[in-house]
């Protein structure tokens, strides 16, 4: 495990190098949202990031959603990086970065047999170990997949 992690910290084009190398490495683990920029739909959201050695290990996304704001987008950490919860950790410097008095959401992958992460995710907050307060909102289609909707 890794010690020396530093972050959260908001990203920008000046980190696209560390965000390509990154996606080069997502793209070897099969990790299809993360595989390119295009994939992770860099232009649509804020970044914020963990590195380990001027690398990215870990990163999501927060970007606008229903009436407010959907945090943890697209987040991905490489695996054997740490046992952290990097993206929840990520998701609260989303919400200070916004601002705590919007409204925040969360959405899980529906799907059993894709998205590992979401599938933790999802037991873990079912189990009412998760985003503490947080309330099941609805199903719906995001880009062809469904999503469970939490609401914070």
């Amino acid at each position: 495990m890794i010690l020396n992690i530093t972050g959260p910290i908001l990203l920008s084009n000046e980190n696209l190098l560390e965000v390509y190398d990154f996606c080069h490495e997502c793209k070897l683990l099969g990790y299809e949202n993360n595989k390119s920029l295009k994939a992770m739909k860099w232009d649509e959201a804020e970044w914020f990031a963990h590195f380990y050695e001027q690398k990215i290990i870990s990163l999501s996304g927060v970007q606008k959603f229903m009436d407010g704001y959907r945090i943890m987008f697209r987040g991905a950490t490489l695996p054997g990086t740490t046992n952290k919860l990097l993206n929840k950790e990520q998701a609260l410097s989303q919400i200070d970065h916004i601002g705590k008095f919007n409204k925040f959401y969360f959405t899980l992958n529906c799907n059993d047999h894709k998205g590992v992460k979401s599938n933790r995710l999802r037991s873990i907050v079912k189990s009412g170990r998760g985003w503490p307060g947080s309330e099941f909102v609805k199903i719906i289609e995001i880009n062809s997949v469904k999503q469970e909707v939490w609401k914070i």
